[in-house]
């Protein structure tokens, strides 16, 4: 697993991931809108299907676009910072890690972990979201704490 270090979130949602078989798999949650962060840069998600209402339908799509870029009326839904990784998934990304940053100048640079999983994406490795509804937090101050 690897978390943001600024988020709390209730167990299911950890739960949640640790059940998906895919081998990268982020947690997206769909009730962003509903809050304050309408206002705020957010890592918005696309999926390759939208949630679902209908009962049964898989939570687990395939990750078709992830970052600040994307409209957020077209959003499915923001990634909270919380990914999973499977034996596989850990082997994929450590793998890829080690030959992206073998181009010493991008050691120079901040790259972003949603830049990381774009590049991954782009390379052609297949990464996926599962979706939730809330039950979690992102802790950019007091105020948060508050809510």
């Amino acid at each position: 697993m690897i978390a943001f270090g600024d988020i709390l979130f209730e167990e299911d949602v950890l739960n949640d991931l640790l059940d998906t078989n895919e081998n990268i798999v982020l947690a997206v949650d769909t009730s962003w809108a509903n809050g304050r962060k309408l206002e705020r840069d957010i890592d918005a998600v696309l999926g390759e299907h939208p949630p679902s209402k209908r009962y049964g339908a898989s939570r687990c799509v395939p990750l078709s676009a992830i970052g600040t870029h994307i409209d957020h009326t077209e959003a499915h839904g923001e990634w909270i910072g919380l990914m999973k990784l499977s034996t596989e998934g850990s082997r994929r990304m450590r793998s890829f890690l080690e030959n992206y940053y073998r181009d010493a100048s991008r050691l120079e640079t901040n790259t972003s972990l949603v830049q990381i999983l774009n590049a991954m994406q782009e390379a052609g490795e297949d990464i996926y979201i599962n979706y939730s509804r809330g039950r979690w937090l992102d802790v950019d101050s007091p105020d948060d704490l508050q809510l």
